[in-house]
């Protein structure tokens, strides 16, 4: 479940392919999509050969695009700088994947969509909640309630998971891992990146 969706582009990740300058890509190598990522300092991340399974998916947004609106696509590619040409190619073939596999999402308060989603979610899939660049607009008492909700619905539950990317005042994002197990979290920082995903830093560190 994505939070802050925006046109749901994010949550077909694994219809795109991976490149991380080891020869190898991730993720549907045949994809149109390929997102280049280069990795900085020794310390690189345990890049898997396969994604997991996606057995459900959902993104909520306040005010959701719906890339099917040919308006729509024209306002997504203007949030692209002019300069940034590579982004916008990768953009242009992400909404084709997406014309062609339309991500669910729907509009709503993502604090309140979250319990109803959650306790849909059979026990045997293990829930993950994203975002990026989206919980920092949150209001502070918001992002608190946030945490507070994801530790109560994970109280029956042996994991639930909340990867977030999201940006910090020194001119980078903070990837972080928030791992719920019966209601105790464990928060790790995993890496410094890149706005954009153009480069990242792997550091993981228990905060």
């Amino acid at each position: 479940m994505e939070v802050g969706t925006s046109a749901g582009l994010n949550l077909l990740f694994d219809r795109y392919a991976y490149d991380y300058g080891d020869g190898v890509l991730r993720g549907e190598a045949g994809s149109s999509v390929r997102i280049s990522c280069s990795l900085r300092e020794a310390s690189h991340p345990p890049l898997p050969e396969a994604f997991p399974r996606v057995a459900s998916r959902v993104g909520v947004d306040l005010h959701p695009v719906d890339v099917r609106g040919p308006d729509a696509r024209l306002w997504q590619r203007a949030l692209v700088w002019p300069e940034h040409t590579a982004r916008a190619k990768i953009l242009r073939r992400a909404l084709e994947v997406a014309l062609r596999n339309p991500p669910p999402i729907e509009p709503g308060d993502a604090l309140t969509a979250l319990p109803g989603h959650l306790k849909a979610i059979p026990e045997e899939a293990v829930p993950c909640i994203f975002h990026a660049h989206a919980v920092y607009q949150f209001a502070p008492q918001d992002r608190g309630r946030m945490d507070a909700l994801l530790a109560e619905l994970s109280t029956p539950r042996e994991l639930l998971l909340r990867v977030a990317m999201e940006p910090s005042d020194a001119g980078h994002s903070v990837l972080s891992l928030y791992a719920h197990r019966h209601g105790y979290r464990e928060k790790r920082r995993l890496a410094v990146c890149d706005y954009h995903g153009m480069w990242l830093a792997w550091r993981t560190t228990p905060t």
